[in-house]
This record gives C-alpha cells, sequence and structure tokens, in this order.
C-alpha cells in the first residue's frame, strides 16, 4: 500500500508471503502508475511481516 498524507493509494492483499517477484509486479503495474513527479518511495525488508 501507499500512503499520501490525504489517501491510501495502490492497495493489495495477496494470500501468502511476498516474494521478489510478486513485490516487482506490484511496484509495476499498482503502485508505478500512483506516483506523481514530486513523490519520494521508501521500501523495507522487515522479516517480522
Amino acid at each position: 500500500m501507499a500512503l499520501r498524507s490525504t489517501s491510501m493509494t495502490a492497495p493489495l492483499v495477496v494470500d501468502g508471503p511476498m516474494n521478489g517477484e510478486l513485490f516487482l509486479a506490484y511496484e509495476q503495474q499498482h503502485l508505478a502508475p500512483t506516483l506523481r513527479l514530486s513523490d519520494t518511495v521508501f521500501t523495507g525488508n522487515l522479516s517480522s511481516h
């Protein structure tokens, strides 16, 4: 999911663990189309998720 100060965007529900292939597809198909020129993207790899 992506958060803006006004809303949530690019939501995705996955039944199972996220892997590299799925994450790349999410970035390309869901996240990238919602980005604006001034946006900053932070990603993390927290094993407790």
